[in-house]
Parts: C-alpha cells; structure tokens; sequence
C-alpha cells in the first residue's frame, strides 16, 4: 500500500463498516481494466477507484490526477519519560473537544487524568506522575463522541532508579 490509499466499505444502511477488501494500489493497470474503462495507450486516464457489491465491479473511478481523498484518521498516542517520576502523555489524530468530549486516559486501567482537551489541530498533552513497580504498563487514552468510542494505546516499561 503506498500513502494515499484508502478503502472504505459501507453496509446496507449506508453506514460505515469493518473493511473486509484489502487496500493495495498498484502502479499499472491490467489490459482488461484499461479496455473497460475505454483508455487506450495514449490516454492519460487512470483508474483511480474500484466501487465494488461484494465481488462485483459496479462502478470504477477515472482520472488523469489522484483523487483527493483525506487520510485515514488513526489517532495514536505516546508517552514520553521526564527528569522526575512524570511522564507525559500525548495523543495525535483525536477529535477536537473539551470537558466529556476531552480524552480519558489510564495507566494500567486506574484513571489518571479525564476530560483532557483536545486541540483544533487533533492533539492533546496531559502529565502525570507514575508510581509503579518496575515493569510493563499499559497507557490507554479513550474518547467517546457519541456513539464512538476512540481507543489508542501505547506500553510503558517503568524502571527503578535506584
């Protein structure tokens, strides 16, 4: 898959559901398909799209430039160690929102900060002090904006300094 790649699949109810297609891009497009859309070799077309029903091609997007199509939303999250026994957390790719529409986030399940604004540019920064035995913890933030519920999770080694 190259960037800009993208698959989007929809049910019956027109709503948003689990892709079961792979997304790949290719470079080059089969014989068959550049004589159903009708392009021949001087043609600057190309196929930029397949809209598929289950297995059948219904409809195919053409082109002589990319489609612009936004990324794919795939908030993450980070955490990054401080000089003392904080940590600070951040978080890219969430929706924008503050108070209930802010960001939970837990260490190893225990709630350690709520309602953590998020910013217009999709990012959000929260510290927080970790007192736990050495080991591998893991660092969750949650969003919920409606009926979605946004989950990105990171793992943090805690070490003992002395």
């Amino acid at each position: 898959m190259t960037s800009g790649g993208y698959v989007e699949q929809r049910g019956r109810n027109g709503r948003e559901a689990s892709a079961t297609v792979e997304n790949n891009v290719r470079e080059v497009e089969s014989d068959g398909l550049r004589r159903r859309v009708g392009g021949g070799a001087a043609d600057q077309r190309r196929v930029r799209g397949l809209i598929l029903d289950g297995k059948r091609l219904v409809a195919y997007i053409a082109g002589s430039a990319p489609p612009a199509i936004a990324p794919l939303r795939k908030p993450a999250v980070f955490v990054k160690t401080m000089p003392d026994d904080n940590v600070q957390i951040l978080g890219f790719q969430f929706l924008p929102g503050t108070g209930e529409r802010g960001v939970t986030l837990t260490i190893e399940g225990e709630t350690v900060a709520t309602n953590a604004p998020v910013t217009a540019d999709e990012k959000f920064e929260v510290r927080v002090r970790v007192r736990r035995p050495p080991g591998w913890v893991l660092v969750s933030a949650v969003q919920r904006d409606g009926l979605r519920t946004t989950i990105a999770t990171t793992n943090l080694q805690v070490v003992d300094d002395k």
